[in-house]
């Protein structure tokens, strides 16, 4: 465990205490009622007095033979519910032949016959027992019940790249035998050696697969010589396309900060923010708080100092706000909190999902003078509903309509292509 990572859990060691410790009720209860249970139970094991019966001492029966009452073999009726299905006169015929006697076998073609059987004929005390099955079909041509469906097991891969991927491993697979059979020249010990071997290289796939995002192409590449880590890693990234729908870009390439994001995405964490549209926030911490983590999770070098955070907090003038819990704050002074921690740590890159939703027009347009500010040295991509938004804080604005980029440029581009007025906004 590196330091990085022993002081984001120390951080939230330090977030869970604190809430815990102002909700010192529920905490109270919490611990109460993990430990009423066991206390119940010694407090009942105290009272209760438990007697114990025996010992009794009981005539030997061997596992291999039945029992004595078992060995008569015209007392005993094996009935089997219903009678018309082929699946279940095997089934029936197969208990039949593990019981390894010459058992009567009796079928009824449903369970009302088989119940009039017990209840009105004077043979039914002969039954030893009676398998009733419920199913949908009637004999091995039949279909499979409905509830089981024909889906593929790959439905979004193809299946000539499968049967591709398989016969690429099965060929490394004959190849890496015939390798190890050039170093022995007795068979037994190669096929020792090399059952090993085969099995042994296994094994980095455990590391190769933790730090897979960390580790170059050179790297991925060099592992796959071993055919056992390639078909590891290939069934591993066909399960997460097929189960998580994580599938890779179709064409072009996204750079940020000069890192690729489906190689480097490690790297480019590190001088990203992100506001969501929905507030990240917990309530029970203040807004002092709430830096102080983000800023421990974000890896910030420096402890942010209280004139820091006074310092951020004066800028987005909730200074007054410092030890509120975020639980009393406006949906728009939340809105404000999510914006300040997506810009710690000089993040380089910062994703804003509609910033200004939830606040009131005095704020928004204080908002954007802040934006306008903290945008220098870094770039920021912002989500908008409002057109006058876009026009003020965006340099370049992009128009999607149902996911489906419309148009892309200027503000002054755009209008000129359209024609639109700086007051045409709809």
């Amino acid at each position: 465990m590196n330091l990085l990572t022993l002081n984001q859990f120390a951080v939230l060691l330090w977030k869970n205490f604190t809430l815990k410790r102002r909700q010192f009720l529920n905490l109270i209860l919490e611990v109460l009622t993990a430990l009423a249970f066991p206390m119940m139970l010694l407090l009942l094991r105290a009272v209760i007095h438990i007697t114990v019966a025996g010992p009794y001492t009981f005539t030997s029966q061997p596992i291999s033979t039945l029992p004595s009452f078992l060995q008569n073999d015209e007392r005993w009726e094996l009935i089997y519910v219903p009678s018309n299905i082929d699946v279940v006169k095997e089934i029936t015929e197969n208990v039949k032949r593990n019981l390894n006697i010459s058992i009567k076998v009796q079928g009824f073609s449903s369970e009302i016959e088989f119940e009039k059987y017990i209840k009105y004929d004077y043979r039914a005390h002969k039954v030893l027992a009676a398998i009733v099955f419920d199913c949908d079909f009637k004999n091995r041509h039949d279909p499979l019940p409905l509830q089981i469906f024909n889906d593929p097991v790959f439905y979004y891969s193809d299946y000539s790249f499968i049967f591709v991927f398989l016969m690429c491993y099965a060929i490394a697979s004959i190849f890496f035998g015939f390798m190890v059979s050039t170093f022995f020249n007795k068979a037994r010990l190669a096929a020792s050696a090399g059952s090993f071997i085969y099995f042994v290289s296994f094994f980095p796939f455990n590391s190769i697969a933790q730090y897979y995002g960390r580790i170059n192409l050179t790297m991925k590449v060099a592992a796959c010589l071993s055919p056992n880590i390639a078909l590891a890693l290939g069934i591993k990234l066909l399960v997460k396309f097929e189960t998580k729908r994580h599938y890779p870009p179709t064409r072009g390439e996204v750079f940020i900060d000069g890192y690729d994001i489906t190689k480097n995405i490690t790297e480019i964490r590190e001088n990203l923010g992100f506001c969501p549209q929905g507030d990240l926030l917990f309530n029970d911490l203040t807004l002092s708080e709430h830096l102080f983590f983000y800023s421990m999770v974000k890896n910030i070098h420096q402890k942010m100092s209280s004139n820091e955070i006074n310092h951020i907090l004066s800028t987005f003038d909730l200074l007054e706000k410092r030890d509120t819990f975020s639980k009393s704050l406006s949906g728009g002074t939340k809105r404000k909190l999510s914006i300040i921690i997506a810009l710690l740590g000089g993040s380089k890159v910062v994703i804003l999902d509609e910033p200004s939703s939830g606040m009131d027009p005095f704020s928004r347009r204080a908002t954007w003078d802040i934006l306008q500010q903290f945008k220098h040295d870094r770039t920021i991509l912002l989500t908008t509903h409002y057109m006058d938004e876009a026009d003020i804080l965006g340099d370049r604005i992009a128009i999607m309509v149902k996911g489906t980029l419309q148009c892309c440029g200027s503000s002054i581009f755009l209008k000129k292509t359209y024609g639109l007025s700086p007051f045409d906004y709809s």
